[in-house]
């Protein structure tokens, strides 16, 4: 850790920055458990981390995460509607100390899964069940997002079930015993039955049974509060009744893979999840099941069902409800995920949504259609995590022989074809954008919203949805790179995400083709490496991973024709192309000079410049206007002895001769050149000397170590945003939103922010040092000279890094690790040299796998992303600066009563 220094005065975190919020976005990693208030449309996760999520309609979205442990939830349960709810976790779980690679799943329902990171090792048999010493049950608040008390028990807790009615929590244990709790009392009642109370002594079963099972699951009949449904681990499904005292039914499965039990509304029929992946229907008249719900293969084998939830249809025509299961997705994959099962007007059921947070491969979505009379399936349709929509066939003479699969490119009249379900591998966000690109946009684009329990799209499958930073006017726009080749354009606004409008490489090459004449060959990887905007010229350029470099240009600022070229290492082939009007976006040129990932791009208007750089080292400078190779850096050197571009930035000026606009490019291994951006010519190059650090990012700072302009760096590692809005982008978007517009307030605050920010920036061709960040130093150089001002080496292997600047007065640079630890410490001039102050280090909880990334925006936000598609933020405050929390207390007020409310707002 760093020493703090004596020589000037250093402050602590709580003096210098108020942490003001945790939060996290998107679906949690290992989601273990779940439950819904169906009448608010509000769904409740729990993870095996210890993360509670509740999700619900628009603005809905909250974390809550108990930093004095981190324990794995097993169980999650609303008590009604009184904003209290109630979890079960284990004190000894050999699931916490699992790393990635080696997992070991010790389930509450007796079953044990072996991952070798590979295949899922099948077991025909269930291993024997291995009980934990005792189970924590936890109280929580949704009002103070904390733990109000919590009790321990001696025997471990398999299974909960409240009844809201007389303020009972019904308790399964793994010893086969059934007791309750009262919630007014805390304590546990007289009440408790024992196994041998659900059997008949006389019954074949008991005898045949070497040791007592676990009572794996509750349920209470919705319509009869007296009978309880009670399921044990050897396959005995048990309807007790609580006003008789005795059973009155005993269900018998023969294999013994029950996983779970749930009601239906109606009180007449009931469910059962088994181990091999089937949900079976039973009626309280007969001691057999008599439907399967379904059974899918090949692609997802060996589901285990380890919850249901069985709700009431809003919709007259579904007599039968929905369905929830939570289940592993498939097979291979340790992850689970939720299934919504919808019934439609013929009786024919739907699995509509898949809601995992698997990276690789696993179903997001599928659609199945099931005949009743013929009992098989006729047709599922799945979404994979690549982007894909598969619609499987089978006959109705042999289920089991080997599906035919069909593609399609989209689902007529299916409303969640444009969710989040391929990964995305870049992204870049503005909350200052032209008018003229934002009206661009909304002219070609659409607003489309998911349907699943809110309405709004949710960040499945390895999606990383960047929680922007909101200003008061709430504008922001985010972009996102797709591993299939797409470019999605978002609008950001009160934690809803509308989709605007898309890029899609692969229909764009064809269309080029066509238009050209020319043939070429599509490139071998499509994925989305780094991306790069020009606003007012309505340009974007795309690197891809196998190292082609295409822009395009927004359709309606093209006229009849359009300057086009490609670009080889040799040539260029220039045309002329025409306009077509059937696209938004155009690809008016394709770059041929990389051989590998396209890391960094950077565009410049003044003059009109595309830097690019790859995995290889080597790095182009292409002008723009018309099209020319200026200059190929690397290309000629030994690829083994060369290290990735990691960083480009420009200091670009209004006027287009400016001399003094310059491109400066960072490797991995600290070597800074800098070129002209006129000629492409290099002015100046600097190597690091520690090749053991690498480096990260670079910034322009001026000699109080503030950024004189502010570029956008496009890493996978970094993004940073402008915060100002014009006055013309604030109407546009107030009229299009449909709100009352504030147009003078909004004026004189833009205005008067103008006017600050003039006065603190300056000019980019008077920056005087150039900040680069290390993964284990900061190191502060002059320009143009590049000579060392400062090394500031930190105790710390950080794996991402960023520059924030959050206010007038600090400046900090924020480093993360994979292991989610955290530093941030400010830097402060102290006789022309730079000191670092350390402000803290602290952990961030480890509620996921490690981070993926990390961003920074200058009104004082830390946002870091996970593989899996979460997202974390740290919201700083310091003195009389307080940034806007869009995402705090996200639940709605209507959950709550009047009193309950006034306590909370104040």
């Amino acid at each position: 850790m760093l020493q703090k220094k004596k020589n000037f005065n250093s402050k602590s975190i709580s003096e210098l920055i108020e942490l003001k919020n945790l939060s996290h976005f998107g679906i949690p990693y290992d989601i273990t458990c779940f439950d819904i208030l169906i009448t608010y449309g509000i769904i409740a996760f729990g993870t095996s981390k210890g993360l509670i999520k509740i999700i619900g309609k628009p603005g809905i979205e909250k974390t809550i995460y108990n930093n004095s442990s981190q324990k794995r939830i097993d169980k999650i349960t609303f008590l009604g509607f009184s904003g209290i709810f109630i979890t079960i976790s284990h004190l000894n779980n050999n699931s916490n100390n699992s790393n990635n690679n080696d997992l070991v799943f010790d389930d509450v329902f007796g079953y044990q899964y072996n991952y070798d990171g590979k295949s899922l090792i099948d077991e025909s048999k269930p291993k024997k069940f291995q009980k934990n010493d005792s189970s924590i049950l936890y109280v929580w608040s949704l009002i103070k997002n904390d733990i109000i008390y919590k009790i321990e028990f001696k025997e471990e807790i398999t299974s909960i079930f409240p009844d809201n009615q007389i303020g009972t929590l019904y308790i399964g244990k793994s010893n086969g015993q059934l007791q309750t709790f009262s919630l007014e009392t805390q304590k546990i009642s007289d009440f408790s039955l024992k196994y041998s109370d659900f059997i008949n002594q006389n019954d074949q079963v008991l005898n045949d049974s070497k040791e007592i099972p676990s009572l794996i699951s509750i349920s209470i009949n919705p319509k009869n509060s007296t009978l309880l449904l009670i399921g044990f681990s050897n396959g005995l499904i048990v309807l007790y009744n609580l006003f008789e005292k005795k059973s009155q039914k005993i269900f018998n499965i023969e294999q013994k893979d029950l996983c779970s039990l749930c009601w239906c509304y109606n009180g007449s029929f009931f469910l059962s999840g088994h181990l091999n992946g089937q949900v079976k229907f039973w009626n309280l008249n007969s001691c057999k099941s008599f439907k399967n719900l379904f059974v899918i293969k090949p692609e997802i084998e060996r589901r285990s069902v380890k919850q249901l939830y069985w709700t009431e249809s809003f919709k007259p025509y579904n007599t039968l409800g929905d369905i929830y299961l939570l289940g592993s997705t498939i097979k291979g994959k340790t992850n689970d995920g939720i299934l919504f099962v919808q019934n439609n007007k013929k009786d024919k059921w739907k699995v509509l949504d898949v809601i995992t947070s698997e990276n690789n491969f696993a179903i997001t979505q599928m659609n199945l259609r099931f005949d009743i009379e013929q009992k098989y399936p006729i047709s599922i349709i799945s979404i994979s995590s690549g982007g894909e929509i598969f619609v499987h066939r089978s006959s109705i003479e042999n289920v089991n022989r080997a599906l035919t699969i069909q593609k399609y490119r989209k689902l007529e009249n299916h409303s969640n074809h444009r969710m989040l379900n391929s990964p995305i591998t870049s992204h870049l966000y503005f909350d200052k954008i032209s008018n003229q690109f934002y009206q661009i946009i909304l002219q070609n684009g659409f607003s489309q919203k998911k349907f699943f329990i809110l309405n709004k799209f949710w960040p499945i499958q390895g999606g990383k949805i960047l929680n922007l930073e909101n200003n008061d006017n709430n504008n922001n726009i985010l972009f996102t790179g797709h591993h299939d080749g797409t470019i999605k354009m978002w609008d950001f606004k009160d934690s809803n995400l509308q989709f605007l409008s898309e890029i899609n490489i692969k229909e764009s090459f064809h269309n080029f083709q066509k238009s050209t004449g020319i043939e070429l060959k599509l490139p071998s990887s499509l994925t989305v490496s780094s991306f790069s905007i020009l606003q007012n010229e309505g340009i974007i350029g795309i690197g891809c991973a196998s190292g082609e470099v295409f822009i395009f240009q927004f359709s309606s600022l093209i006229e009849k024709e359009k300057l086009s070229s490609i670009i080889y290492y040799d040539r260029a082939l220039n045309f002329q192309i025409p306009k077509i009007e059937e696209t938004s976006f155009q690809l008016i040129s394709i770059i041929y000079l990389h051989q590998n990932t396209v890391t960094q791009i950077e565009m410049s208007s003044n003059p009109k410049r595309i830097v690019c750089g790859d995995h290889n080292g080597i790095s182009s400078i292409i002008d723009l206007d018309n099209f020319k190779l200026l200059n190929l850096i690397g290309g000629e050197m030994d690829i083994e002895d060369n290290y990735p571009i990691k960083s480009i930035i420009i200091s670009s000026s209004k006027q287009k001769t400016n001399k003094d606009s310059t491109i400066i490019i960072g490797k991995e291994d600290g070597s800074i050149s800098i070129f002209s951006t006129l000629n492409g010519e290099m002015i100046k190059e600097s190597k690091m000397k520690n090749q053991e650090s690498k480096l990260q990012n670079l910034y322009f700072i001026d000699k109080n170590g503030f950024p004189t302009n502010i570029p956008i760096d496009l890493t996978i590692n970094n993004i940073n945003g402008i915060n100002e809005l014009s006055n013309d982008l604030i109407d546009l978007i107030n009229k299009r939103r449909r709100e009352s517009p504030k147009i003078d307030i909004e004026k004189k605050e833009s205005q008067q922010k103008k006017k600050e920010i003039k006065t603190q920036k300056l000019s980019p061709t008077k920056a005087q040092y150039l900040l680069i960040t290390f993964n284990d130093r900061v190191v502060i150089k002059k320009l143009p000279s590049l000579k060392t001002a400062k090394n500031i080496k930190i105790d710390f292997n950080g794996s991402f890094s960023s520059l924030i600047s959050f206010s007038s007065k600090r400046n900090c640079v924020c480093y993360i690790d994979e292991d989610g630890e955290m530093i941030l410490f400010q830097l402060i001039k102290i006789n022309r040299f730079y000191q670092q102050n350390l402000i803290d280090k602290f952990r961030i909880p480890k509620i996921s796998f490690r981070a993926k990334n990390i961003t920074s925006t200058f009104q004082g936000r830390i946002i870091w992303i996970t593989p899996n598609g979460e997202i974390g933020s740290f919201s700083l405050n310091q003195n009389n600066y307080i940034t806007q929390e869009s995402n705090v207390d996200f639940l709605s007020e209507k959950l709550f009563s009047e009193e309950q409310i006034k306590k909370k707002e104040n």
